[in-house]
This record gives structure tokens, sequence and C-alpha cells, in this order.
């Protein structure tokens, strides 16, 4: 029973910390989109410009479509968690919620990476 209720603590707080990292990404994707508007002019190549195309359409998608999915799946799960004193198969929830914010997390690093890149070599 005591691992049961330290395994929904944990969840409650990682729901927390995750919504955090999501508005947080989206505080990057502003940054990113920022970046890609404040050197679109210096941009005159049609290869440039295509690749600048691409990283505005995945920031689309995260800002428009992903981010805001994740956000109420995890709004979601907070109020479900807020009243429960147990919860069966917490671990099987958390492990599913944490893969897919870790998943997001190495894929918003690794477009920024990118990013930057394209940016400094303009």
């Amino acid at each position: 029973m005591k691992d049961r209720t330290n395994s929904l603590e944990r969840l409650k707080k990682d729901v927390v910390l995750w919504l955090c990292d999501v508005n947080f990404w989206n505080d990057e994707i502003n940054a990113c989109q920022n970046l890609l508007e404040k050197n679109l002019p210096k941009i005159d190549i049609l290869s440039e410009r295509k690749r600048l195309e691409q990283f505005q359409n995945h920031i689309i998608y995260y800002r428009d479509e992903l981010l805001p999915q994740v956000k109420q799946d995890l709004r979601h799960l907070k109020e479900k968690l807020s009243d429960q004193t147990r919860i069966n198969g917490s671990a099987d929830i958390h492990n599913e919620y944490s893969t897919k914010v870790d998943a997001i997390h190495d894929q918003m690093k690794e477009k920024r990476r990118q990013i930057d890149l394209f940016v400094n070599n303009i």
C-alpha cells in the first residue's frame, strides 16, 4: 500500500513538472519563431528558404497541435489524480507519460540545436 501511495505522489509531482516543461517548450517555440523571423530577410537562397519553411512547419505543429494536446492530457490527468489517494496502475501511467514527455524533450532540444546552427550559418 505504501508503495502505491509513493507512486501516486510521485506521479502527482511529476505531472506538475511536466506541465512546467510544456510551458517552457512553448516559450522555446516562440523564441525559435522570433529567431527565424528576424533572420528571414538575410536568406536569399531558395534551399535555405525551404529549410526555414520546414522549421516553421515544425513550430506550427508543436505550437498548435502537439503541445496543446499534451498540456490538455496532463491537466486532465492532474484533475483525475487530485482527489485520489490510491490509483491502480499509477506506475504504468507514470511510465507512459514519462516516455512521451522525454521524447518531446529530446525532439525539442534537437530542433533547437538545428535552428541555432541554421541561423548561425546564414
